[in-house]
């Protein structure tokens, strides 16, 4: 008498079991390995600053710098520094070089307690941000007036308030405005004539007076 047999629906059923199973922790481990194998890529840090943070200075610091542990992108960096009452006296686009990041201070800063915001772009491609502040206990050198014209010596003064006096006229060349000298030329001619004649018509009216008494 011989065994029933298995139907091979229900073979096949128990052999694709297990297959599948296996077949999909297989795919796991292929996905799973490369994070296994190779070793996982960190942000980049912030590893030091010039100044340091709760650094205190006897004098504004010519520039901000901060340092990372990697090469940074030369993406959009920001540097930010703010006073104590938040306001903004120093920002721009700082210089990226490697693993620095630059800021010069246009200008120096006087004493007072002072906050960096920062912001930059790490080498994995993604942004990164943080704050440290510093203290400045000198007070910023002010800037030197201008130096002050000498002033013109008494003589140069004097030189120079005469030449802005019109001369004075010299009074022995004034011309009368009144008398002969103030009459034309021919005007003086015909008095002149006219005299010389007075003067012959008295003598002639004397000579003949006499003549008549004689």
């Amino acid at each position: 008498m011989t065994a029933p047999s298995r139907p091979t629906g229900v073979v096949r059923s128990a052999f694709h079991g297990p297959v599948r199973l296996a077949l999909a922790t297989l795919a796991l481990v292929l996905l799973a390995l490369p994070t296994l194998v190779l070793p996982a890529q960190a942000h980049d840090a912030l590893v030091a600053s010039e100044p340091a943070d709760g650094a205190v200075l006897d004098a504004s610091p010519e520039r901000v710098r901060l340092t990372f542990s990697g090469d940074v992108l030369d993406v959009g960096p920001v540097v930010v520094v703010t006073d104590a009452t938040g306001d903004v006296v120093a920002d721009g686009t700082p210089e990226v070089a490697g693993p620095d990041v630059t800021l010069p201070l246009a200008s120096a800063l006087p004493g007072g307690g002072y906050d960096v915001a920062w912001r930059v772009v790490s080498n994995d491609g993604h942004p990164i941000e943080g704050a440290f502040g510093f203290t400045v206990t000198g007070v910023a050198a002010e800037p030197t007036s201008p130096a002050a014209a000498p002033s013109p010596s008494p003589a140069a003064t004097l030189a120079g308030s005469t030449d802005d006096v019109a001369p004075t006229q010299d009074p022995t060349n004034e011309t009368p405005g009144t008398g002969l000298q103030g009459l034309p030329l021919w005007v003086r001619l015909l008095l002149a004539a006219a005299a010389t004649g007075g003067v012959v018509a008295l003598i002639v009216l004397v000579l003949r007076q006499l003549r008549e008494n004689r």
